[in-house]
């Protein structure tokens, strides 16, 4: 059930609540008040709030934080690089800078 659908149920059954009983509670949740202790304790237990989420914004979450443990990861690598730059301990790799400018050569050749 969705959050708006909840909503929209427990306006309902205080709207028939307060045709059946005349007594006007003060507040909306005096009336939920009021209907949860008329269902007794087994249906007002089953009135609790739900939240479902679905599969797709589940799926949506775990990319966003996958994404900032990345950035993270990301983060502490640029500034481990930065401290070797500025300490002059950063070595370049020759043969690794040779074969990404190959790969960089074929792929814009191709």
């Amino acid at each position: 059930m969705k959050a708006s659908e909840i909503a929209q149920n427990t306006q309902m059954n205080a709207y028939i609540q307060q045709i059946a009983n005349p007594q006007r509670p003060a507040s909306p949740q005096q009336g939920q008040d009021q209907l949860q202790a008329q269902a007794g304790p087994v249906e007002a237990a089953s009135r609790r709030d739900r939240v479902d989420i679905s599969p797709q914004s589940r799926m949506a979450s775990e990319a966003v934080n996958a994404t900032q443990v990345q950035e993270q990861e990301r983060a502490q690598k640029v500034q481990a690089l930065k401290e070797q730059v500025q300490n002059g301990t950063y070595e370049v790799n020759p043969v690794k800078v040779a074969d990404a400018m190959m790969r960089d050569l074929i792929k814009n050749l191709g």
